[in-house]
């Protein structure tokens, strides 16, 4: 027999990381055709959702003030070419305005996507 694969331990990993209640909120979130993996229903049941950036490449998006502004934050892999799927994954995060002039207001590389979710929804994680 074949031990637990590199994807459950994976997983296992992973939602250890992650607080009882978040744990609860994320089993309520809807498994859809498009919802396919854990992280993605983790960005989901935090308000994000999956769409396409300007570019045409696929990022966690979410309508938020940040500094006094209304921004959309798009949230992607380290190459900027996709949406993350790991916690443990480096993620590009980036912060525009609204309207037609769609301006950058600020972007920032976080060494782990736990770490941006860390900084912006700690409520998400064990103590």
């Amino acid at each position: 027999m074949a031990e637990p694969s590199h994807t459950t331990r994976k997983k296992q990993e992973m939602l250890s990381f992650l607080s009882e209640s978040f744990k609860q909120k994320i089993q309520h979130v809807p498994i859809q055709e498009e919802v396919q993996n854990d992280i993605q229903r983790i960005m989901l049941a935090l308000g994000y959702a999956i769409a396409l950036t300007p570019t045409g490449s696929t990022a966690f998006t979410l309508q938020t003030q940040y500094k006094g502004i209304e921004v959309r934050v798009w949230v992607m892999n380290e190459l900027q070419n996709g949406c993350p799927s790991s916690l443990l994954e480096t993620v590009w995060v980036g912060y525009y305005t609204h309207g037609d002039q769609r301006e950058m207001v600020e972007d920032f590389e976080y060494p782990r996507l736990m770490d941006y979710l860390q900084k912006i929804h700690p409520e998400i994680f064990s103590s």
